[in-house]
């Protein structure tokens, strides 16, 4: 009997490549994407049929009043929705880049010998930033010791050495 497969292995070679955090970023972005596509879809919709009130209300003398008849409201108002519905998925997708930027990078395979040496480079950084951020979370782990050991020296009045009068 064939084993279940999840959806994040069924794709082929994704299950190397993200961690379940990527997964979540990514969803995430789906998600904005798809939000940000039916935010601009409801405004795209009033902004069509808006417009077209604006060009029916015209004075008498533009041309855009002879185009704005009761033919052309239903496409006025889906060519703005259409055009809502992409510019906002654009502007969602564009936004989340940054968001997602890293997951692009770590299924790659570097071509060359420069985004080899490149991405050894960033490796190699974030490490160190791992071992800096690790130093500094024991640095505040021993001062805070230090502090609670000598406030038990002191007497451990708890009222921060203040005496009252």
């Amino acid at each position: 009997m064939p084993e279940q497969q999840s959806a994040e292995e069924s794709v082929v070679g994704v299950g190397e490549v993200l961690d379940p955090s990527g997964y979540k970023r990514l969803n995430d972005v789906r998600k904005d994407v798809w939000s940000g596509g039916i935010r601009g879809l409801f405004g795209g919709l009033v902004f069509g049929g808006g417009g077209w009130l604006v060009g029916r209300n015209a004075p008498v003398q533009w041309k855009v009043r002879q185009l704005c008849t009761k033919n052309t409201l239903v496409g006025g108002v889906l060519l703005g929705g259409c055009l809502g519905s992409f510019l906002g998925a654009l502007v969602a997708g564009k936004n989340s880049v940054a968001y997602i930027g890293d997951i692009f990078q770590s299924g790659a395979k570097p071509k060359s010998e420069y985004q080899r040496q490149r991405l050894e480079l960033e490796r190699l950084e974030m490490r160190e930033a791992d071992v800096k951020a690790q130093r500094r979370q024991e640095a505040i782990k021993r001062t805070k010791e230090e502090q609670a050991r000598s406030i038990e020296k002191q007497g451990g009045d708890g009222d921060g050495g203040s005496k009252s009068f």
